[in-house]
């Protein structure tokens, strides 16, 4: 036999024929729920709830308290009709439902890095056919032009060798955001790496040539 979660709803100041037709809705929204529950629906999951009217006025409010696994999620509704407020705290504690279970299946930590394969790509395939403006929805520094870039450092080639300026050493470990060498060397690497140029252990003992910087500029 499957195993399902503890259920218990109360109903306080309710008549009875208004109750029966109440429970007959919390039977169809509690299905609902268990079908969006999949795995969570088990002996381990217990479901506490309540509808009650207050006084004469014509006011229902109802509650839900679902105990998950490491988690405890909880809804509150007010409304003038018992039918509303029972789909109302039902949708609710539903939507939680949907959230705890996309962050337990932690899918926000992969969207941006697919999204950042999915920009390298383009930018590879923008760099095979040749074109120099980059694709639709990438961007590029403008500080470096990649043609530019490209020119002055062949795919395949190392940087020309020449003494290390202060400036630069610092503007590539990121010591200093206000220098202007830091933009340039960016864009440089970018282009290269688009094209399939320098490798990683080139990109980290590259030299910056003084002659060529000033050349960039």
């Amino acid at each position: 036999m499957e195993q399902r979660m503890k259920f218990q709803f109360s109903y306080r100041k309710i008549d009875k024929k208004e109750k029966q037709a109440l429970r007959e809705l919390v039977d169809k929204e509690l299905s609902t729920l268990e079908e969006i529950l999949g795995s969570l629906d088990s002996e381990a999951t217990q479901l506490e709830g309540a509808i009650e009217r207050h006084g004469n006025k014509e006011l229902y409010r109802a509650r839900l308290k679902l105990h998950l696994p490491g988690k405890t999620l909880a809804a509150l509704e007010e409304s003038h009709e018992s039918n509303a407020v029972i789909r109302e705290v039902f949708a609710e504690i539903r939507r939680q439902v949907k959230r705890f279970k996309h962050l337990s299946k932690n899918d926000y930590l992969w969207k941006r890095p697919r999204r950042r394969a999915e920009l390298r790509n383009l930018l590879k395939e923008q760099a095979a056919k040749g074109g120099d403006r980059p694709a639709q929805g990438v961007h590029r520094p403008d500080s470096a032009p990649p043609a530019r870039a490209l020119q002055l450092y062949p795919p395949g080639a190392g940087l020309p060798p020449g003494p290390r300026r202060p400036c630069a050493l610092r503007c590539r470990r990121g010591r200093d955001s206000r220098c202007h060498h830091r933009s340039r060397l960016r864009g440089i690497r970018s282009a290269t790496r688009a094209a399939g140029g320098l490798s990683l252990a080139q990109q980290a003992g590259a030299r910056v040539d003084p002659a060529s910087e000033s050349s960039i500029s």
